[in-house]
């Protein structure tokens, strides 16, 4: 019984045993409870009561069957919205970072694919509130994905691999990697400084990374990076007279907000950071050659 009706009802019952007794102290006799509850003024009281609880109950039963409707409503949204991301071909993907607002965007049909499938796959986390998400942490990155119509898919990642669609803000899902976008391309805060650190475990860690524009899986990354660090390529201090004017195959990888491009030739390669270092190193061509298969899914 609700707390508020229990209160009215004590009230009103003390002011009618109150009322009685002062009526019967009136008339010189004491009342007893069995006179009280006898009495054409208690049994009306009670009456209004019960047809007040009543009312009160079905008022209460119709708003949970409304809770309810709305939560499979958002439900059923929900499932749509995510069948319309599975279903739909994007072209260009904008991503910030929310803490500096710094913005990039690309138009890598690969990566756009890749980021496309892991959304439709998104996991409904049900031990997480919204309300509860966004009072502990801020967002780290915010995605949107474009399609030729230029209509969008817009969402805010969290820590832990957490998303929030803003076309469905009612769940929390969770999409693995799906921070890996961010973390590439803006940092994640580490100083990674150490004087063990070389330019083969930066490769190895990298978040992203592409090979010929095609988007690179974590483990082909990870493949391709021990790859080139087991050929024990030999540094060179300048660029070798016998490159050749054009490059086998190229590697863009991203590591914690760095960049570093590698051209890969019959028997040399040169990785780039940022734009402006370059390093230059030999291998064998049946070293190169086995490198370039590193990547692969066989």
């Amino acid at each position: 019984m609700n707390r508020r009706l229990k209160i009215k009802r004590h009230i009103g019952f003390l002011m009618l045993a109150g009322l009685l007794l002062t009526m019967g102290a009136g008339c010189g006799k004491e009342l007893t409870d069995s006179d009280i509850k006898g009495t054409k003024l208690y049994k009306d009281l009670e009456t209004d009561y019960s047809q007040l609880e009543r009312k009160y109950n079905k008022l209460v039963d119709s708003r949970k069957k409304e809770d309810s409707s709305s939560e499979e409503e958002a439900s059923y949204d929900a499932d749509v919205y995510l069948k319309n991301v599975r279903g739909s071909t994007y072209v260009r993907i904008q991503y910030m970072e929310i803490a500096t607002s710094k913005s990039e965007s690309s138009d890598n049909i690969s990566m756009c694919k890749w980021l496309k499938t892991i959304l439709g796959k998104a996991i409904v986390n049900t031990n997480i509130n919204i309300t509860e998400l966004q009072a502990e942490q801020t967002a780290l990155y915010s995605y949107a994905l474009y399609n030729e119509n230029n209509s969008l898919v817009t969402c805010s990642i969290y820590d832990g691999d957490l998303v929030v669609f803003n076309d469905i803000p009612d769940y929390v899902y969770y999409v693995p990697e799906v921070t890996r976008i961010g973390a590439g391309c803006f940092g994640n805060g580490k100083d990674y400084k150490a004087p063990r650190r070389t330019v083969y475990s930066e490769l190895y860690e990298s978040q992203l990374a592409f090979k010929d524009g095609d988007f690179l899986e974590r483990e082909q990354i990870r493949k391709a990076a021990s790859a080139l660090a087991a050929s024990a390529p030999k540094h060179l201090g300048m660029k070798p007279a016998y490159v050749e004017n054009t490059a086998i195959s190229e590697y863009i990888f991203k590591c914690d907000g760095n960049t570093y491009m590698m051209e890969v030739y019959s028997n040399c390669f040169s990785i780039t950071k940022n734009g402006n270092e370059v390093e230059w190193y030999s291998l064998s061509k049946e070293a190169v050659k086995n490198y370039l298969k590193a990547d692969s899914n066989e």
